[in-house]
């Protein structure tokens, strides 16, 4: 595919003027495009752990959520000799690294949309202050301990944290337990 109308379409969805602005740092963060791709990886973040295997791979392209470099690409390389010596081992290799992060999170069908369905939430929207985040609700009532365990399965995960803080209990939507009978009783 070409690398270019893949970013425009990508672009379209998920545009760059909806990342937190002078809060995030999206798009090429290493190497240069290629004119196309073929082969993608992508990954939530872009570190030691799994740097030799993405140069096994050798992906025309790595996507990750989490940007690679979070501040000017000058001053974190001046500071940072891990993050220096990753975008080393990644030029030599030829891989280029774009960052979606909040652009994604806020965009219709990006993380918290795709959160909420995995979730199973019910009358999911997107509350008019905060375009990033989704409400929705749950089937039925559930303790906060509870509902970690849940979305731990939900989520196909291996663990989670949990900061218990705020509602002990999460609580169903009134319009999904709103019951009118059927003979105005």
């Amino acid at each position: 595919m070409n690398t270019r109308k893949l970013l425009i379409n990508l672009s379209k969805r998920f545009p760059k003027r909806i990342a937190k602005q002078n809060h995030d740092f999206v798009g090429l963060m290493v190497g240069k495009l290629p004119l196309e791709v073929h082969k993608i990886v992508i990954c939530l973040d872009l570190d030691n752990q799994i740097i030799d295997e993405v140069i096994k791979i050798k992906p025309d392209i790595v996507f990750t959520h989490h940007p690679f470099i979070y501040g000017s690409k000058a001053k974190v390389l001046k500071y940072d000799l891990d993050k220096k010596a990753l975008v080393d081992k990644l030029e030599n290799a030829g891989i280029c690294v774009y960052s979606m992060h909040t652009n994604f999170d806020t965009g219709v069908g990006g993380m918290n949309d795709a959160l909420s369905e995995k979730l199973l939430l019910k009358d999911v929207y997107t509350p008019e202050k905060d375009h990033m985040m989704r409400i929705g609700f749950l089937e039925n009532e559930i303790d906060i301990d509870s509902f970690a365990r849940y979305a731990i399965d939900k989520l196909s995960i291996d663990y989670g944290l949990l900061i218990k803080e705020g509602n002990q209990t999460i609580k169903k939507s009134p319009l999904s337990a709103a019951v009118v009978p059927e003979d105005g009783d």
